[in-house]
């Protein structure tokens, strides 16, 4: 409706009730595209949806090429993503910026070229522009960069240091300051009530401005032409859409003091009343393939790094930046649970921000997987095979647990002096069929599995899994989008 009026021409006025102004107007241009209709209000959350599907190829170096490929898939098939992909609320907006970020601070970790300080100042004024979670991300993604920076500072010692890592933090820290800090100082001071989301004054404006002009110095002092191109970038995107293109300046206050300071308020509200343990129900019933790849990948990706650490003659080698993509992400994920699980208020769109580092660390581990694949042993001695014989003998063996109970239970009841009924008997040839069977496949799959290595077998079963889940993951995916759509049978249907 929002965007509907701004593509009339009746302007747009940002209030922190509706979050950023970001979707408003991406959709008003997809109106004045492609006309008004349920179908087209679908057409810009679904082209993000399609972006995060592209952009593991822009980290495919420290992914690997069957990394970035598991990436596009999982994000491709998962529920959360496809079904608020077309649905038009900003999370999809935002999970487009926040990988965007994260490419940018990983290229610039690589490289160290101004280009990607400057993609991650769009990045930042965008995704403040979108919705509130952006001060959760980047104070995840801050702090990270933080303890890079004083973990990589302590082996040198150098002052001023020269490290990406410093660069990154001076230029988050000092473009997102002022939209941190300025709403706390004026609520510190007493100079607003935490009440009033849309109206300020000149006291406001005198904080805000103060804020910036100090973290503004900050950012000169460590590089002046690098800052101000970067300040230049996030302040024009930030300004422009918050004040809708400067026909509604009281955004230029709505946003840097009411976004934080209304959703703060809102914390105690608890919107949807739900558990500290709401994400721990939801993501097991949607995303089980990257939870249980990223888990997996988690401990065996630590219990690789440590071996390296102490097999190093030199415990204080500086680390390859493959590792510390993947300790990115872990922190990433982590934190991610510990603040959205404190969060005050808790919906199942707020889902694909705790995906996105899932799916990407189930990708680093898996692609990894693939990668060291001894693929010629596999062929060789029928390793492709146990992809069949598993999940038929796990089939085979439910089908024997279950006889056997109800065989249990029959002989726990006693049988008739007349003999079992013909109920009993199919029951009593069902167990003994599947007994047969189990023997047979379980024979199968040892005499495949003593031709190969423990290693392959490992790999295997962790295939044969993850091509179970595959198919589960898009069953879910499909009834929650396509069948269910806005039929609250689905948790993920608010």
């Amino acid at each position: 409706f929002y965007s509907w009026e701004l593509y009339r021409g009746k302007g747009f006025v940002h209030n922190p009730l509706l979050h950023g102004p970001f979707l408003y107007h991406a959709t008003a241009v997809i109106y004045f595209l492609f006309g008004v209709s349920d179908y087209t209000s679908r057409v810009a959350p679904a082209l993000f949806g399609i972006g995060i599907v592209i952009a593991p190829w822009f980290l495919r170096k420290w992914l690997g090429r069957y990394g970035a490929l598991a990436a596009a898939a999982m994000l491709a098939i998962s529920p959360g993503f496809l079904y608020f992909s077309r649905f038009i609320r900003m999370d999809i907006f935002a999970a487009g910026f926040e990988i965007l970020m994260f490419i940018a601070v990983i290229k610039y970790l690589h490289q160290r070229r101004d280009l990607y300080l400057y993609l991650l100042a769009a990045a930042l004024a965008l995704v403040f522009t979108t919705k509130e979670i952006s001060f959760i991300t980047t104070f995840i993604f801050g702090t990270f960069l933080a303890l890079l920076f004083i973990w990589e500072w302590l082996r040198d010692r150098k002052f001023p240091p020269d490290l990406a890592s410093f660069d990154l933090v001076i230029v988050i820290g000092s473009l997102c300051a002022p939209l941190y800090f300025s709403a706390m100082i004026i609520k510190i001071l007493g100079l607003w009530d935490g009440l009033d989301y849309v109206n300020y004054g000149q006291h406001d404006l005198l904080v805000l401005l103060l804020v910036t002009a100090v973290f503004a110095a900050l950012g000169l002092a460590w590089d002046r032409r690098r800052w101000l191109a970067a300040a230049g970038i996030f302040w024009a995107i930030y300004i422009l859409l918050q004040t809708t293109l400067l026909t509604n300046m009281g955004g230029l206050l709505t946003g840097p003091i009411g976004a934080l300071g209304y959703w703060l308020v809102q914390q105690d509200v608890q919107r949807g009343g739900q558990p500290w343990f709401y994400y721990f129900i939801l993501l097991p019933l949607y995303e089980f393939l990257p939870l249980l790849l990223s888990l997996t990948g988690m401990g065996y990706l630590s219990w690789r790094l440590a071996r390296r650490v102490r097999r190093s003659a030199d415990k204080k080698a500086v680390w390859p930046l493959s590792d510390i993509f993947w300790v990115f992400l872990a922190y990433w994920i982590l934190t991610t649970f510990v603040i959205y699980g404190w969060a005050g208020e808790k919906m199942p769109w707020l889902m694909v921000h705790l995906s996105l580092p899932l799916i990407l660390l189930a990708a680093r581990f898996f692609g990894d997987v693939l990668e060291r694949t001894d693929w010629d042993q596999l062929r060789q001695h029928g390793g492709y095979s146990l992809l069949i014989l598993l999940p038929t003998a796990g089939l085979v063996l439910m089908a024997f647990i279950s006889s056997s109970l109800d065989v249990l239970r029959i002989l726990l009841r006693g049988l008739p002096a007349a003999g079992p009924n013909l109920g009993e008997l199919n029951t009593l040839m069902r167990w003994m069929a599947s007994l047969v069977l189990s023997g047979v496949l379980i024979y199968l799959v040892l005499r495949v599995a003593r031709r190969l290595q423990r290693s392959s077998v490992a790999r295997m079963i962790l295939f044969t899994a993850v091509l179970i889940l595959t198919v589960f993951t898009i069953r879910y995916a499909w009834i929650a989008t396509y069948v269910h759509g806005d039929v609250a049978k689905d948790l993920l249907i608010y």
